[in-house]
């Protein structure tokens, strides 16, 4: 893979700081040729074998290029998201959306 251009997201984005976190843990260092602020851009350039990347699966499914990419599971690496819910809040709270917030404040 070191002769392999990576095109990648955004330095400082969270991504991109896992991603740096985990090539350096791997004593990787990779020809970065296409750094992009969006991960639905840089499948576009890898469709066009301008290089190969990692992104999240959650912008692949549904990709309209999901189709036509190769798409391999990369397992073992240090991975952390922070997710976010939220809500217009109302007068009137409904009774299930305060079950889910109690949920994830108690379980998170």
């Amino acid at each position: 893979m070191e002769n392999e251009n990576f095109l990648l997201i955004n330095p400082g984005t969270n991504l991109r700081k896992t991603i740096d976190k985990n090539f350096k843990r791997l004593k990787f260092n990779p020809k970065v040729t296409l750094e992009l602020g969006q991960c639905s851009n840089i499948l576009i350039y890898v469709e066009k074998n301008l290089g190969i990347s990692i992104v999240p699966k959650v912008d692949i499914i549904g990709h309209p290029l999901s189709e036509k990419l190769q798409i391999i599971n990369v397992k073992n690496l240090d991975l952390k998201r922070t997710i976010y819910v939220n809500w217009f809040p109302r007068k009137n709270e409904n009774l299930t959306l305060k079950y889910i917030e109690n949920f994830i404040e108690d379980f998170f």
